[in-house]
């Protein structure tokens, strides 16, 4: 009669555990599911800091004789790359996050994502 208690005390905590796994896995798809519209909102910013590059250098590449044509289209890709940077910094950030890690961790690294992309939205937002 033990043996059989301590079996399916065995089998009780496999599925416990099992059962948590389940859960861990669940709370973590949500959390890269959450995090997904804001990687793909970063690629697009690399995207269009790559147009703003084409077209400044285009801009300034034909109007060489006029000073401030040329420093509009410096500072304009200027802007681009500025676009670009933190948009890449913001994507390094989110591909770094461990989902191993203990839950505190993960959200103390959350919040940091968030901040920098606060950062971001300030610098490349606001200029526009």
């Amino acid at each position: 009669m033990k043996q059989v208690w301590q079996r399916l005390e065995n089998t009780l905590q496999k599925q416990h555990t099992a059962l948590e796994q389940q859960r861990v896995d669940r709370e973590l798809s949500r959390v890269k599911g959450s995090l997904r519209p804001l990687y793909w909102g970063q690629v697009g910013q690399i995207l269009f800091g790559i147009l703003v590059i084409v077209w400044a250098v285009t801009y300034w590449s034909q109007n060489l004789g006029v000073w401030y044509r040329v420093a509009t289209g410096v500072v304009v890709r200027v802007f681009g790359v500025i676009t670009i940077i933190m948009a890449g910094l913001t994507l390094a950030r989110i591909n770094r996050i461990e989902y191993s890690s203990p839950v505190m961790l993960i959200q103390s690294r959350l919040a940091e994502r968030r901040a920098m992309f606060v950062l971001n939205g300030m610098l490349v937002g606001l200029p526009w």
